[in-house]
C-alpha cells in the first residue's frame, strides 16, 4: 500500500504482512545512497522526473520509480527534497522513501486512485483521506469538494503529520483537517512503528516493538465519522494496512456514505465483501490494472473478489444497470 497502518495482533503471517515483507526486500535491495545530491545528479533526476509526468500511465508507477532509482543513485539519496504535484501543491518528501520518491518522479501516489475519487466527489462532499500518508491524494482531490465540503486527512505517524500541516499551512488549503491519530472499532492508545525506506508501511501494535515506536491515540470510527461527516454525503479512501475490515461495517453503513476505495489484499477484507455481496444497498467493483485507462469491473462472485486488488463500494441509484457501468463518469451518472 502507498500509506496506512495496522495492528499487529495475529502471531501468524497474514498476506498483508507477507506482502509487505516482499516489497520491504525489494526496497532493500536498493540500497539508500549517502551524502548531499551533486550537480550532475540534479539535473538528471529532473530530466528524469519530467519524463515521467509526460507518461500517461495510470499503473504500474511505483515498480517504475523502484526501477529508477535503481539506474540514477541520486534517487537513492536520504536527503528531504522539495515535490510538485500535478496540481502545482508543493510537498516536501524523502527520496529515499518508497512514496516520497513516486511523489518526487510522478507529482501522484497512484493516478487511478486520484482519478476515482475525484471523479466521484462532488461539491459539498466530506472526503476522508484515511492512512493519509504524505496526504498527497487529499491534496490533489480538494478541489472537488469545493466550495463547501471539506477534507479530514488520517495520519498517526508524526513525521507526516508535521509534512502535511506544513502543506496545509504553506499552500494556504482552507476546509481541510488533519487528525494525528488511528482509527479503529475502539477507542485506546497504542504503539505505531514505521520505515524510513516505505512509509506505508508503519504498523500499530499494542506494545512498543522498537526504540522508534511511538506512542499514538486511536479513534472510535463510529464517533470519528459522526463528528467528521456531520451528516453530510462522503467519500473516503482507506488505505491502513489489514485493518481495513474493522473499518468497513461502519464505513459503508454510516448515513451520508456515498462511497469508499479501498485495498483487498488481506483475505479478512476478501471476506467481509463476499459477504456483503447480497446487499442490495450498495455495489461493488473492482479497479482495473489497465496501463493507460481506469477502467473499473462489476464485482458479482468469489472469483472476482479474490481477482480485486483494490475494490470501490458505492451506494448506486435504484434500478441502475451495472452492466453500462465501466468508467468512473458511468458510475458517477448512476450514483444515488
Amino acid at each position: 500500500g502507498l500509506c496506512g497502518f495496522s495492528r499487529q495482533t495475529d502471531p501468524g503471517p497474514s498476506d498483508e504482512r507477507r506482502r509487505n515483507e516482499r516489497e520491504e526486500r525489494v526496497i532493500q535491495s536498493t540500497q539508500t545512497e549517502r551524502g548531499p545530491v551533486s550537480t550532475y545528479e540534479k539535473i538528471s533526476m529532473r530530466l528524469v522526473a519530467a519524463f515521467c509526468r509526460l507518461i500517461p500511465i495510470r499503473s504500474g508507477i511505483g515498480t517504475m520509480s523502484q526501477s529508477l532509482s535503481s539506474r540514477f543513485p541520486g534517487l537513492r539519496k536520504s536527503v528531504e527534497i522539495p515535490c510538485k504535484l500535478r496540481n502545482r501543491v508543493r510537498i516536501t518528501a524523502r527520496l529515499d522513501d518508497y512514496n516520497g520518491r513516486m511523489l518526487y518522479l510522478f507529482g501522484t501516489p497512484d493516478p487511478k486512485i486520484v482519478s476515482i475519487c475525484k471523479g466521484l466527489l462532488r461539491p459539498g462532499d466530506v472526503f476522508l483521506d484515511i492512512g493519509a500518508n504524505y496526504g498527497s491524494v487529499a491534496f490533489l482531490v480538494h478541489d472537488a469538494v469545493r466550495p463547501d465540503g471539506w477534507v479530514h486527512l488520517v495520519e498517526p505517524q508524526p513525521e507526516l503529520g508535521d509534512r502535511i500541516e506544513e502543506v496545509i499551512s504553506q499552500n494556504r488549503i482552507e476546509h481541510m483537517t488533519l487528525h494525528r491519530c488511528g482509527l479503529w472499532d475502539e477507542e485506546g492508545e497504542f504503539y505505531i512503528t514505521g520505515s524510513q525506506t516505505h512509509t506505508g508501511t508503519a504498523s500499530i501494535s499494542e506494545t512498543p516493538v522498537s526504540e522508534d515506536s511511538h506512542r499514538v491515540e486511536v479513534r472510535n470510527a463510529k464517533d470519528f465519522l459522526r463528528e467528521t461527516t456531520n451528516g453530510n454525503a462522503y467519500g473516503a479512501k482507506l488505505d491502513v494496512e489489514g485493518a481495513e475490515a474493522r473499518l468497513l461495517p461502519e464505513l459503508l453503513s454510516h448515513p451520508g456514505f456515498r462511497f469508499v476505495l479501498f485495498e483487498s489484499h488481506d483475505q479478512e477484507v476478501k471476506a467481509f465483501v463476499q459477504s456483503k455481496m447480497s446487499d442490495q444497498s450498495r455495489a461493488y467493483y473492482g479497479v482495473c490494472r489497465s496501463l493507460f485507462r481506469t477502467r473499473l469491473f462489476r464485482i458479482a462472485n468469489k472469483e472476482d473478489v479474490q481477482n480485486a486488488h483494490d475494490i470501490l463500494a458505492v451506494q448506486l441509484a435504484k434500478d441502475t444497470n451495472h452492466a453500462r457501468i465501466w468508467s468512473v463518469r458511468d458510475l458517477r451518472n448512476s450514483m444515488a
